[in-house]
């Protein structure tokens, strides 16, 4: 599994992609320029964004995410503090969230669970 991760805050993307890589997923650490160029080469089976993104706003992120034809059908995981943001989100299209602080171990069963 191909797993696209933005997190701007670059001691927890380490965190997150060292963890997805020990557990044997392919995992690219991006952040917000690369991610919208990574798209068009490699299409993930899942993003990982953080709500803080700078570039663009993150629930124009999943919107803009759920209306392209190669992307639509790719799940969204949405890493965020406050339940707010977290429903923002959500209304845009994100397939799932998890609240910061999380786990290893509750991060990852939210990726089980997007995988089906």
């Amino acid at each position: 599994m191909h797993i696209i991760v933005f997190e701007d805050d670059s001691d927890l993307r380490s965190l997150i992609c060292n963890l997805l890589e020990k557990e044997g997923y392919t995992v690219e650490c991006v952040n917000d320029l690369q991610l919208l160029r990574s798209l068009e080469f490699a299409p993930p089976d899942l993003f990982i964004i953080d709500r803080s993104f700078e570039a663009m706003t993150t629930p124009k992120l999943c919107r803009y995410l759920k209306q392209e034809s190669a992307t639509s059908a790719i799940p969204v995981l949405v890493m965020a503090s406050k339940l707010s943001d977290i429903n923002e989100c959500l209304l845009a299209g994100a397939n799932a969230s998890i609240q910061k602080p999380f786990t290893g171990t509750d991060l990852l069963a939210k990726i089980q669970q997007l995988q089906g």
